[in-house]
């Protein structure tokens, strides 16, 4: 038991030592014990590869706009671990979280003799006692890795998402794209209508197979709306998207890649219409304008303007590369942190954007500096290992040379970063 959100944090990390299980034997009989508070809510699941906590936001903001009571459950946080534990925007207290933890570590103690229960089973649970005791209409829940064998894949929802699908955890969902996308589509469910982002024909006929095989229907974003891109820059992505509903959006979370994130919401919205859940389309429209996610192409700071980006793949990479090709006309000084086993050449070859490169390492998971210098011959480019070092000598160079800093590379390194700006961490 715990008596301080320290202590939680500690027990929580130390399980996160031991790695994870795929699978949901242990989460299944852990919530069983605790009362099945997943079946005391209705939800939304959103699995694929990137985007999914933008979903997660706009989808999320959406029904609140519309006048439910909306959890949202996500993964990895920036700058405390309460970041992904939230109702209607509010973050899971520390008082709230040693409250739930304290009653799933009492089941976990009483079942310690027949299974272990890993780092993300425990915070699933407490996640999903916390939407019980503060009642909520509806859960938004980001898978956290995969799908088929995700802890999160407990729940039933009214309608599920699968984003977009590329190369990650190999070592664990497979070595091609369809044995991902393969689990990736564990997650759909009898009879639950399935949105997805996905474009590629082989992808999409495996999704159509897997809903066929459950009576599910398959909602392409292409087959329901179109997204014309107005303007995008470091104040909006201005949109029209026409469908069988038109709308004019001007959403806060920037970028071009953002807008099949935001058809993506908009699809899951029509869906639960179509369901009978009350969303007026003003409020779906609010939802998505409205709708904030920290750390993906976030404009922390305009002098100098420095903008944090938690891009940790080549897709993300190529998504900000984009961005910075397009809204930003200065020089680029960019401080860069890669994690342990991510495909760091991959990533190298989309930063062509940058005119220098500062180097560093977050405290976890991050991969040697060194290392990583490697794979970029002949960059303008040094190291300085402490991320808020690296970010502090970045803006100190931008305002002589008039640049912009961007900081990339992984959550880890963007939520370190971040704590120059807020008082929120752990």
């Amino acid at each position: 038991m715990a008596g301080s959100y320290r202590e939680v944090l500690e027990y929580l990390y130390n399980l996160e030592s031991f790695g994870m299980k795929l699978g949901l034997g242990s989460i299944s009989r852990l919530l069983a014990e605790l009362g099945s508070p997943e079946k005391s809510f209705r939800s939304v699941h959103i699995g694929g590869t990137n985007g999914k906590g933008s979903v997660c936001a706009f989808a999320s903001s959406i029904l609140s706009s519309s006048g439910f009571r909306v959890g949202m459950y996500t993964s990895p946080h920036l700058s405390t671990f309460r970041e992904r534990i939230q109702v209607d925007g509010q973050l899971i207290s520390e008082e709230e979280v040693v409250n739930c933890f304290n009653r799933v570590f009492e089941k976990a103690e009483m079942l310690k003799g027949e299974l272990m229960v890993t780092y993300f089973e425990f915070v699933t649970a407490i996640s999903f006692l916390h939407f019980r005791d503060r009642n909520v209409d509806f859960a938004v829940v980001e898978v956290g890795l995969g799908g088929r064998l995700d802890a999160t894949n407990v729940i039933v929802p009214e309608v599920c998402a699968i984003t977009h699908i590329a190369l990650e955890h190999t070592e664990h969902l497979g070595n091609d794209l369809l044995s991902i996308a393969g689990e990736k589509a564990g997650i759909i469910k009898k009879g639950i209508p399935v949105v997805t982002a996905e474009t590629r024909q082989d992808v999409l006929n495996l999704f159509s197979s897997v809903c066929k095989s459950k009576s599910s229907e398959l909602l392409p974003v292409d087959n329901m709306f179109r997204a014309d891109i107005i303007s995008s820059g470091i104040d909006c992505l201005e949109m029209r998207v026409s469908g069988d509903y038109d709308y004019h959006l001007k959403v806060r979370l920037l970028g071009r890649h953002q807008a099949r994130n935001v058809l993506v919401a908009l699809c899951i919205a029509h869906a639960l219409q179509s369901r009978g859940f009350g969303l007026a389309n003003y409020a779906i429209r609010n939802g998505i304008e409205s709708a904030r996610w920290p750390g993906r192409i976030e404009v922390i700071s305009r002098a100098p303007l420095v903008i944090l980006d938690g891009a940790h793949n080549p897709d993300g990479m190529s998504a900000l590369a984009g961005f910075a090709r397009e809204s930003i006309s200065s020089k680029i000084i960019l401080v860069l942190g890669i994690s342990e086993n991510k495909d760091i050449e991959s990533m190298a070859g989309q930063v062509a954007f940058a005119d220098e490169i500062i180097f560093c390492r977050a405290r976890y998971r991050g991969a040697d500096p060194w290392m990583i210098l490697r794979h970029f011959p002949g960059v303008k480019a040094r190291i300085i290992e402490d991320v808020v070092q690296a970010v502090k000598a970045a803006i100190s160079d931008a305002k002589e040379k008039e640049s912009a800093v961007i900081v990339s590379g992984s959550l880890f390194v963007v939520g370190e970063a971040r704590t120059l700006w807020s008082n929120e961490k752990d």
